[in-house]
């Protein structure tokens, strides 16, 4: 059975936070199609599905695991949102797709997305609801009306402020966690106990302070060898004149 490795960095879990985004950006583009059938408009759906998941894939393909590739897929994926809200024609149950990507969003671990998210999701529902109240055949609400645009506007942003701490809380854990294992590695190198730690980088407190313990456990040992090492040398040398003493006491004896 094949066995998968865990992230050792976090190029690697921006990696793998990417592609979950990738799934979720196709379960978005099925449910466009779907929303497009029911309610007739599936050539927009298709058009729009089509243009956004090529938007999300060609972030994926070209900076995975970087800012770059978090802010694509998370525009993709909020233009898919607004795609649901336009082919059904503004359905209020819709709206719930912002608060689900905002939190499938601290997958990252990372405040930068959410709040670009959160930000166009604002922009495209003031803009679209002044449109809309213009008699353009745009839609975010069923009709336009400002203030329960504010009220989506409040609940996005004391969402946003919560997972912006979140987010901070769980990269730090997360770089912690990385460091402790990056450690353990360097210790458990080669099959041998090996408690030189210098070469690990380290951000947090946590990894600091293991870091230091551990260097610190490193010089004890090493100044434990030393005397050892002393008490060997002095030992060869007793014995050495003890044989000396031994040879003389014979030699002497023969004498005598």
């Amino acid at each position: 059975m094949k066995s998968f490795s865990a992230p050792r960095n976090p190029r690697e879990l921006g990696i793998a936070a990417d592609r979950l985004m990738l799934v979720v950006l196709a379960v978005g583009v099925l449910g466009a199609l779907a929303i497009g059938l029911h309610h007739g408009r599936f050539g927009t759906a298709l058009s729009g599905s089509l243009g956004l998941g090529l938007l999300g894939l060609a972030g994926y393909l070209g900076a995975a695991g970087t800012l770059a590739s978090r802010l694509l897929l998370a525009t993709a994926a909020t233009g898919l949102i607004a795609l649901h809200l336009q082919v059904s024609m503004g359905t209020l149950e819709f709206h719930f797709g912002v608060f689900v990507l905002l939190a499938i969003l601290l997958v990252y671990r990372d405040w930068r997305p959410i709040v670009f998210a959160a930000a166009l999701v604002a922009v495209h529902h003031v803009l679209v609801d002044r449109l809309q109240f213009g008699g353009l055949p745009v839609f975010c609400l069923p009709q336009a009306d400002f203030s329960k645009i504010l009220v989506h506007a409040a609940y996005v942003v004391v969402q946003t402020a919560v997972e912006v701490l979140i987010a901070l809380r769980m990269r730090q854990q997360t770089l912690e966690g990385l460091e402790l294992s990056a450690m353990v590695q360097a210790i458990d190198s080669d099959e041998r106990l090996n408690l030189d730690v210098a070469g690990v980088e380290t951000q947090t407190e946590g990894g600091r302070r293991l870091k230091a313990a551990l260097t610190r456990l490193a010089g004890t040992l090493e100044g434990v060898q030393q005397a050892a090492g002393s008490i060997t040398v002095a030992t060869q040398e007793i014995a050495s004149g003890n044989q000396d003493l031994s040879s003389r006491t014979e030699q002497a004896a023969s004498s005598l």
